[in-house]
């Protein structure tokens, strides 16, 4: 892991307070389960260019939340203002907590997708076109695992949500 690399200053905002999103970059969206469980997804990484590639993940067994690190110098101007705008429009539809989990963890996939695999997006041309290699990798996907593929609905509402929510002006 590269030396540039550190922690960074973190909010917990829960799923509820939609007017607190000041810095969407320092975010961790905090809620609870059906069962009662509570989660915590950082999101705010995605607005950093360089970043560890896994976050959120409990690497030791005591299963305590550990944020992923990331490179300050990286921090996308442009990818605060998308996700400012997508956390409010989700978190202002009054979804359940779980649904709300989901849509994070999606937007999280497609960014993890696109700064290690696409062209690291800054602009919403950029941006789209990591958006199409993103759908064409998810059908590939689908179609090799057989069976147990992801229906084509369930991809379409994925990405439609994605590009919706972010695209918005």
């Amino acid at each position: 892991m590269s030396n540039s690399f550190n922690d960074r200053q973190l909010i917990e905002i829960s799923t509820k307070q939609i007017e607190d999103i000041v810095d969407p970059q320092y975010t961790v969206i905090v809620g609870s389960r059906a069962d009662g469980v509570s989660f915590k997804v950082d999101i705010g990484r995605v607005c950093y260019t360089n970043r560890e590639n896994d976050s959120g993940h409990s690497r030791d067994k005591t299963k305590s939340y550990i944020t992923g690190l990331v490179d300050e110098s990286t921090l996308s101007i442009e990818r605060v203002e998308w996700l400012r705008r997508y956390l409010r429009e989700i978190l202002q539809k009054g979804l359940r907590d779980e649904t709300v989990r989901g849509y994070l963890h999606n937007l999280r996939y497609f960014f993890d997708f696109c700064d290690f695999e696409g062209s690291k997006p800054l602009t919403l041309d950029d941006l789209a076109s990591n958006y199409k290699y993103y759908q064409i990798n998810l059908y590939q996907k689908a179609r090799l695992s057989g069976a147990k593929s992801i229906s084509t609905t369930t991809l379409y509402d994925k990405l439609n949500d994605l590009c919706c929510q972010i695209c918005r002006h």
